[in-house]
């Protein structure tokens, strides 16, 4: 690991902190907060890139903050924030929302996970992909957001039990 004694961001949270490493502006230059998106009163950097000749493309796991409708993906030819699941669908809803957030009720099917949640391993799958098959000879600026060290942090194996048993122990 690593650790950083002293460590400055802009923001405490993802929106306005995306927003200001994009537009190169603190929080109260630009209009992101908890409620508004980000708007197109800067440019931001990936329309540099495009501007230039770069193929762009976002990968994001954060769609609540990082979603095309925060603002977060002018300038990207390819942004890729929501996918299609059963889980996404009926957490689309307000009941099913809220009852897939609530930690008791993914107890009773014995998930952790967030339904519809896009862990860093497809985020990853997405991007080689798009990489694989995008024109060689075009440089490119990537963005890739990932999700997974939020709640409920679901390490790999070993890591999910070697520390604890895991959520049943």
């Amino acid at each position: 690991s690593v650790v950083f004694n002293h460590a400055l961001t802009n923001a405490p949270w993802t929106l306005p902190s995306h927003a200001s490493i994009f537009t190169g502006r603190v929080p109260y230059q630009h209009s992101a907060d908890w409620l508004s998106p980000l708007d197109k009163t800067h440019p931001v950097v990936a329309e540099a890139f495009a501007a230039h000749g770069y193929a762009t493309a976002g990968f994001v796991g954060n769609k609540l903050y990082c979603g095309r409708e925060k603002g977060l993906n002018r300038g990207f030819l390819h942004y890729a924030d929501f996918m299609v699941s059963p889980g996404e669908l009926i957490r689309s809803t307000s009941l099913g929302g809220y009852y897939l957030e609530q930690s008791w009720f993914r107890r009773l099917f014995g998930s952790w996970d967030l339904p519809g949640r896009k862990a860093g391993a497809k985020i990853n799958q997405e991007f080689l992909s798009w990489l694989k098959n995008r024109r060689p000879e075009r440089p490119f600026f990537v963005f890739l957001n990932y999700y997974d060290a939020h709640m409920p942090l679901l390490p790999v194996a070993p890591y999910d039990t070697i520390f604890h048993p895991g959520p049943e122990g």
